[in-house]
């Protein structure tokens, strides 16, 4: 039966479930309490993301089950509502207001075929049927930077699609073989139009420009699964793509889709990378799970930072945030071993807790009920779904990647002021020229770290990080 465990609720009315932190030097040690679990009636491998669907700025949690439906969680975690589809929901959803409606839209994909977008509710707003299954998690953006949003995803079937907000097909684009990378966007040409980057099991990393064409591809001679994180990530002023393939191999391309280098892991990477400034040094540092059973935290210049070695394989992605605010990110990730992991800057263990199964789901780490402390959120195959609360913090610091593909729009971008927007979407949705039509060009530059202006746009407003009254 579907629930909040209640054995877990009485428990925490008594006594809190504590995990000890391992002796680290932190400025605040890092103590995790289980608040509660929810049992769904199959495993789970989608990510959560928050929305908040009443305005009362107390985040809600999504998260997809195998037992078909999307489950909607309060922040203690009692459903709210669930929407049935008829196949696994494997699918991580991305959350915006799509439609520019005042309040965000869900989107999500099905084993059943079906790409789905709900209201805050979780009543259907329209489908869009594929040949295939969707396990891909869709990526929000607007490519063309005329005011309206896209919604980019591919299939099963092979196909890449791009549809309106409405759930019309713009266009698409087949590929060689199945698809389950999911897409990152950034401005590749400099044209200010977005280029939309992903993999498939044609063993390819296809780039496509804003009307599905292809500009480049690069053949990793193994199938990519890995979804694609993307930064300036050696401070040179251009963008650099980052993904894993099954050739066991950590890629980095330039704008071009030429290699600038390559880290071979022992296996298999379907995991994909979140990029960060780990030690706040100024220079990014990408982390990544591989089936060789490690942790990677890889420089920007392609050496290896550090790994960290678990019991099985790796399919969880990491998230980023620093948890007891002293200015450097911790690293959190699921294992084939049924562990959550938290490991420090350095790749040493803070902590870890045992699930009852394999971790593939990709950890959310946000304040879900504005008390200035990270909740974190993660599902299991063993069919439940955790939250966990940090003990004697007194304030978290930045949640930079803080869910699978780094924010709730699933750009492959990095959340770099801490606001829940990811750094690509604020730049266009901040400048002063947006939308522009025609050859009115923004003058703002998306190859580059963007200026946050202080005026922004509803849309925005309505996502910002929350300050306590």
């Amino acid at each position: 039966m579907r629930g909040v465990k209640i054995s877990v609720l009485l428990l925490l009315i008594v006594i809190p479930i504590s995990i000890n932190a391992n002796c680290i030097n932190k400025t605040q040690s890092i103590d995790i309490s289980l608040n509660w679990s929810f049992e769904t009636d199959e495993y789970i491998v989608s990510s959560p993301v928050m929305i908040d669907i009443n305005g009362d700025d107390q985040f809600e949690i999504l998260i997809g089950s195998t037992d078909d439906y999307l489950h909607c969680l309060d922040n203690i975690g009692n459903e709210l509502w669930s929407f049935q589809t008829n196949g696994d929901v494997r699918s991580t959803p991305a959350v915006w207001d799509i439609n520019k409606d005042g309040t965000e839209e869900i989107l999500f994909g099905s084993d059943d075929n079906y790409l789905y977008c709900l209201d805050r509710m979780g009543n259907l707003l329209w489908s869009f049927k594929t040949n295939d299954n969707v396990f891909v998690s869709p990526t929000i953006a607007d490519i063309d930077l005329d005011g309206d949003y896209e919604v980019l995803f591919g299939s099963v079937d092979t196909y890449f699609y791009c549809l309106t907000a409405t759930g019309s097909l713009v266009w698409k684009f087949k590929t060689g073989d199945w698809i389950y990378s999911s897409p990152a966007v950034a401005d590749l040409q400099g044209d200010y139009k977005l280029e939309i980057i992903f993999g498939s099991d044609d063993n390819k990393i296809y780039c496509l420009n804003s009307q599905g064409k292809e500009l480049w591809s690069y053949d990793t001679w193994r199938n990519v699964r890995s979804s694609p994180a993307i930064a300036d990530i050696n401070n040179d002023d251009l963008l650099e793509i980052v993904i894993g393939s099954e050739n066991g191999k950590i890629i980095c391309l330039d704008q071009s889709g030429n290699k600038l280098w390559q880290y071979a892991t022992g296996d298999w990477i379907v995991s994909s990378p979140a990029i960060g400034d780990l030690e706040n040094d100024g220079f990014l540092d990408i982390v990544i799970g591989s089936y060789d059973y490690k942790i990677y935290c890889i420089k920007d210049d392609g050496t290896l930072k550090w790994s960290y070695t678990t019991n099985e394989k790796i399919a969880s992605s990491p998230s980023l945030a620093d948890l007891n605010n002293d200015g450097s990110l911790e690293v959190l990730i699921g294992s084939g071993d049924n562990n959550l992991y938290c490991l420090n800057e350095k790749g040493e263990l803070t902590w870890f807790f045992a699930t009852d199964d394999y971790i593939h789901s990709t950890p959310l780490v946000v304040d879900v009920n504005n008390d200035d402390l990270l909740e974190i959120f993660i599902g299991s195959t063993d069919n439940d779904f955790y939250c966990f609360s940090l003990n004697g913090i007194v304030e978290s610091g930045s949640n930079s990647w803080y869910s699978f593909r780094g924010t709730m729009l699933h750009t492959g971008w990095m959340d770099s002021d801490n606001n829940l927007i990811d750094d690509l979407t604020e730049s266009y949705l901040t400048s002063p020229n947006y939308p522009y039509l025609k050859d009115d060009f923004p003058s703002f530059n998306l190859t580059i770290s963007p200026v946050i202006f202080i005026g922004i746009v509803v849309s925005v407003l309505l996502m910002k990080k929350r300050k306590k009254n």
